[in-house]
């Protein structure tokens, strides 16, 4: 009416995703003889997430006489590895339109990510700012995060470059005597836009391109008429 006799068993350990379990082999006795069999049997628990489990392994010797004993091991499994970024989505570069504004676009379905232990098409991939944010023209930084079943994230860093917007607004010049000529108009850059803000000089290259008169000219960033340039209305191109 004995039943066998199980050694211990090792106590319960936590191991990590993709890990599987590795049971102790179960070594059993039994007072009456060896004519005994030893079987075991495994029930998995899921966790909150996948790749995370539990998988208890119960022992049972049974005796000739049909008397048994049991005894369990129970592994768990947990995932705490963040999932990998094997390609962050490449820059983009765009044009701002005249507000000196551009919406940002979809980043997230140039990313690519693995993980071991969710597939693929589960893991979640977000941007920030996200996509349809309107951003002002220079660099922004889109931020990509990539986030597993078990809550494990990796980011990564790419940019959107807004190009510079600029807009170069006429200029009415002022009479001049054409007998000794004369500034016509000062700082031609003063009603123009770099970025929808008033041009700083030191961000611009201003060259002359061409006038109807060779007596206008441009001297740094103004129009200047020279002595004995005919009467007549000009036009100067900067």
């Amino acid at each position: 009416v004995t039943a066998p006799v199980i050694a211990a068993l090792p106590d319960p350990i936590t191991i990590s995703c993709p890990a599987t379990p590795e049971f102790a082999q179960a070594i059993a006795t039994d007072a009456c003889g060896s004519a005994f069999t030893l079987t075991f049997e495994d029930v998995k628990t899921n966790g909150a997430c996948a790749g995370s489990y539990s998988v208890t392994r119960t022992w049972t010797a049974t005796d000739a006489c049909g008397n048994p004993s049991m005894a369990s091991q129970t592994i768990n499994v947990i995932d705490n590895t963040a999932p990998i970024v094997v390609s962050c989505s490449p820059v983009q570069t765009i044009a701002a339109n005249s507000s000196c504004q551009a919406i940002v676009p979809d980043f997230i379905k140039n990313v690519t990510a693995s993980d071991a232990c969710t597939s693929s098409d589960s893991l979640v991939v977000t941007q920030s700012p996200v996509a349809g944010t309107v951003v002002q023209s220079g660099t922004t930084t889109i931020t990509l995060t990539v986030k597993d079943a078990c809550g494990n994230e990796s980011t990564c860093e790419t940019q959107l470059i807004v190009t510079n917007f600029i807009v170069a607004n006429d200029d009415v010049g002022s009479p001049i005597n054409s007998y000794i000529g004369g500034t016509s108009f000062t700082n031609v850059l003063s009603n123009d836009l770099l970025d929808c803000k008033a041009v700083n000089a030191s961000q611009v290259v201003l060259s002359f391109i061409s006038s109807t008169n060779p007596g206008i000219t441009l001297s740094g960033s103004n129009v200047v008429v020279a002595a004995g340039t005919p009467a007549g209305n000009y036009t100067l191109t900067y």
